[in-house]
């Protein structure tokens, strides 16, 4: 590919699936499947890009992660855990890589409006992101080289006030915001079902 494309400059981890629902209801099948596309989907890709990268000593790995990755979503707590995983996998690449020209980035959007959040109304007082707000994110990323990047940025700024709250408020806060039933309780079954059944069996 590269002998006719020329050298790759930038490779951006976006697959991912989302099942959503009581954990004691979730299939091992299903949860390790998560694993293998979310995580290992993100971990193969880099170790592949690097081959070519390290002898270059450029690129710019683009992780995709979630606000889930650093925050609790009841409902989807293996997608969740996929999630913090990527979060670990890249600041650690970032860490490990700090002394080349290698740039790792790690991207934590809200609810985005695609087939991934389809029955989903999202949090309340958080609008669900366009995936073209997600794509100007990144590129800016590019541009101008950050680790951590939320989508919008407002969920950055919630995620780091929460370490100067007492966990009683904290658990107020993510519960106004229906943290605890968004991915449960709030659901439309019916428009969900068709993501659903591919997810489980594609």
């Amino acid at each position: 590919v590269e002998a006719k494309l020329g050298p790759l400059d930038v490779l951006i981890n976006n697959a991912g699936i989302m099942p959503i629902g009581h954990i004691h209801d979730e299939s091992e099948e299903l949860a390790r499947r998560m694993f293998e596309i979310n995580v290992f989907g993100a971990i193969t890709g880099t170790k592949r890009a690097l081959e070519t990268m390290r002898e270059r000593n450029s690129g710019h790995i683009v992780n995709l992660s979630s606000i889930v990755g650093v925050q609790p979503a009841a409902g989807a707590a293996t997608y969740s855990a996929t999630k913090h995983a990527v979060v670990g996998f890249t600041s650690t690449a970032q860490l490990e890589y700090a002394h080349t020209n290698i740039e790792f980035t790690m991207v934590l959007p809200a609810f985005v409006n695609t087939e991934l959040t389809a029955g989903t109304s999202g949090l309340k007082l958080l609008k669900q992101v366009e995936p073209e707000q997600v794509a100007e994110a990144i590129v800016g990323a590019l541009e101008k080289p950050r680790g951590k990047v939320f989508v919008p940025k407002s969920v950055g700024y919630l995620v780091g006030s929460e370490r100067f709250m007492p966990p009683a408020l904290v658990t107020v806060i993510r519960r106004l915001m229906g943290a605890d039933t968004a991915l449960l309780d709030d659901v439309d079954e019916v428009g969900r079902a068709d993501y659903q059944a591919r997810i489980s069996s594609s």
